[in-house]
């Protein structure tokens, strides 16, 4: 009976943390990391702040838990867009889908959030953000890279360079239509953005 009861306690535990790293995530999205409070989180899951402690001893472990999980869902976005379509400009337009559902929600996505928030976060939560967001650079240099050489497009400078820049205007253009212009907004901005760095092969006369 004790072994049952043990792994009762243990499934009980982890849907509880699991509830918590949710409710974390939405708020994350919503108001930012420095946003929200334990209480918050709390109040809206009907736990007390002393049970969100057992689980996440201090703000930045519930933190680097919350960009641990989104980093393996960006992981596993990215296999599935690369093994969905195979020309390089729809793969891009995938990823960009991703951060579309925040913006349709009136949010960001969890990874353009925490880097506008960089500069406050705990050390080992910055560190995990930096991860993050090269794993999105490298994907899309690694795409831009596919679509050159399958000659679907040519790129103006470097293929970093331009994931950089595809990266950035990707979360800004989800920051500027929260303020203006909403989803239809954002999608104007993606596509602008991606035509811009991505250049259609001329064709021989």
């Amino acid at each position: 009976m004790n072994t049952a009861h043990n792994s009762s306690t243990r499934q009980q535990n982890s849907s509880t943390r699991q509830q918590i790293v949710d409710a974390a995530e939405r708020r994350v999205t919503q108001v930012g990391f420095n946003g929200f409070s334990y209480a918050d989180i709390a109040s809206e899951l009907g736990l007390t702040t002393a049970s969100i402690h057992y689980h996440f001893p201090a703000k930045a472990d519930l933190g680097v838990s919350l960009i641990e999980r989104c980093e393996q869902r960006l992981r596993e976005a990215l296999a599935q867009v690369h093994r969905l379509d195979e020309d390089p400009v729809a793969q891009m337009r995938r990823l960009c889908a991703v951060s579309d559902s925040a913006a349709r929600a009136g949010g960001m996505c969890l990874s353009g959030m925490l880097a506008a928030e960089f500069a406050t976060l705990p050390r080992h939560m910055q560190e995990r953000v930096r991860t993050l967001i090269h794993l999105e650079i490298q994907w899309l240099s690694s795409t831009l890279h596919e679509g050159v050489a399958k000659g679907r497009f040519v790129l103006k400078g470097d293929k970093t360079e331009a994931a950089h820049a595809l990266a950035s205007a990707l979360h800004g253009a989800v920051m500027v239509s929260r303020v203006h212009g909403g989803h239809e907004a954002f999608k104007r901005s993606i596509d602008l953005i991606i035509e811009q760095v991505c250049q259609p092969v001329e064709s021989e006369a």
